[in-house]
């Protein structure tokens, strides 16, 4: 059986910020790396997939979204997050 599971850029935004922040592309990579040494994966693929923020931080199956448009830096719609998709056999499968 193949599943995947997505890493999502943890919220890294300090109390009282005016911006948020969130962890950089090399750190999601760092703890994708560490779960599939320490669960032992078998992984098949690796990608990069932009989900809506609500959609990614939820980690659900489901898509919704609706497109985000920049207006003379008005931003309409929902924002993106870079997401690690990890692709793997589930265990005890062949």
């Amino acid at each position: 059986m193949i599943r995947f599971r997505d890493f999502v850029p943890l919220d890294t935004t300090r109390t009282l910020a005016l911006t948020r922040s969130r962890e950089d592309a090399a750190a999601v990579l760092a703890r994708a790396n560490a779960w599939i040494a320490a669960e032992g994966i078998a992984v098949l693929n690796v990608e990069t997939v932009l989900l809506p923020v609500s959609t990614a931080e939820k980690n659900e199956t489901g898509f919704h979204d609706n497109i985000q448009l920049d207006i003379g830096g008005l931003e309409i719609g929902s924002q993106r997050l870079q997401v690690i998709r990890v692709w793997y056999r589930a265990k005890g499968t062949m």
